[in-house]
């Protein structure tokens, strides 16, 4: 029920500033990848 309100108050910012929500998301998305990538080269490296 928790994840649904914050849903709910991410969508009510987009409404308000949708340049900067969609900011935010692109920067979130892109160090989740970047984490990601850095764990899987470094195990490459590893082996």
């Amino acid at each position: 029920m928790e994840s649904y309100k914050l849903a709910e108050a991410y969508i009510e910012q987009i409404h308000k500033n949708p340049v900067a929500t969609t900011l935010w998301t692109a920067a979130a998305v892109l160090s989740i990848a970047a984490i990601v990538i850095y764990i899987k080269w470094k195990e490459r490296k590893k082996n």
